[in-house]
């Protein structure tokens, strides 16, 4: 009996020692895995994780793309922090070893996986396409200009794209960001003017006014005043949408000619905004400064010079354009 239970506690003996030696094995196995760099052969590489991908369809995908090629590991690491990687399209790198990404998939870091986009104030439909052109994500401008129509409606800022995703998307986002913009300008707004009207005349005033916000709003109520008034606006922003033609360039058959861009020859507003307005542009509208002036113009010395009537504008053309 003795030495049934002498054999019996070696053989726990033996069997605990291997199962130790086992499980020190498989964890410092691990270690190593986790420790290892991704190969070179997926460098750059881009990885998307769909909406709804379970931990263990995640490792299965990764493994099958060689990415983290243990599948069991990948799996077993995600189960133990419960927490699954949020979907998105990852870029690998293989300056990272297999744990470093894990852990970048878990903070939905997606590396430098989106392309960048900045659209400048008051850019219109056709520079959204040249700069979409420039970024590679159209291949020529006139697979943007199906938006023609959106102009002053979708919003310039800085956008992110992924790979997955394409105009369609951006202009998503556009328009919800312009639709935010519009509502957080109008608040306690103290005109009647609908907001078509307003934002094509945002469009002018972001033509017409440099960068400072006071300046935004010393012009829009001045062309506000005229418009009550059915004074022409007389600006020349509109010639340079219509015809490319700056302030420098117009004769005076240009502002004979009419169209329904002309201010010159017609009153009111032009028949659509002339590009987009950002939220300084927007904000002057609903909100000018009412002034005495009528006229202003943009002197040689940088500055805008106001004017109560047609003489005191004549005055300063004299003085600021020489």
């Amino acid at each position: 009996m003795k030495s049934f239970l002498l054999k019996t506690k070696k053989y726990f003996f033996l069997l605990g020692g291997f199962f130790l030696f086992s499980l020190i094995s498989g964890v410092f196995s691990l270690f190593l895995y986790a420790q290892s760099p991704i190969q070179k052969n997926v460098d750059r590489k881009l990885f998307t994780i769909e909406k709804g991908w379970s931990g263990k369809k995640i490792a299965e995908e990764l493994s099958e793309q060689d990415i983290l090629p243990c599948k069991f590991c990948t799996f077993l690491y995600l189960s133990l922090v419960d927490h699954s990687p949020k979907s998105g399209t990852y870029r690998v790198s293989s300056k990272e070893n297999h744990l470093q990404f894990t852990k970048r998939l878990l903070r939905a870091d997606y590396g430098d996986v989106y392309t960048y986009l900045t659209f400048p104030e008051g850019a219109t439909i056709s520079d959204y396409a040249n700069i979409l052109k420039h970024k590679g994500i159209i291949q020529t401008p006139k697979e943007f200009l199906q938006y023609q129509k959106e102009e002053g409606y979708l919003y310039p800022d800085t956008y992110a794209i992924a790979p997955h995703e394409g105009v369609d998307t951006l202009v998503k986002m556009m328009r919800k960001k312009f639709h935010d913009t519009l509502k957080k300008a109008k608040r306690e707004k103290v005109i009647t003017l609908n907001d078509d009207d307003a934002i094509t005349l945002a469009s002018l005033v972001e033509k017409e006014a440099g960068n400072s916000l006071q300046e935004k709003q010393m012009i829009a109520g001045i062309l506000l005043k005229r418009l009550e008034k059915g004074i022409p606006l007389q600006v020349d922003a509109p010639f340079l949408y219509e015809r490319g033609k700056g302030s420098k360039d117009l004769s005076m058959q240009d502002l004979r000619n009419d169209s329904p861009y002309n201010t010159y020859t017609r009153k009111g507003l032009p028949k659509s905004p002339i590009g987009n307005p950002g939220y300084e542009a927007l904000y002057a509208v609903f909100h000018p400064i009412p002034s005495p002036y009528f006229f202003y113009l943009h002197g040689k010395d940088g500055k805008v010079h106001f004017a109560k009537d047609y003489q005191e504008h004549l005055k300063n053309k004299r003085i600021y354009l020489r």
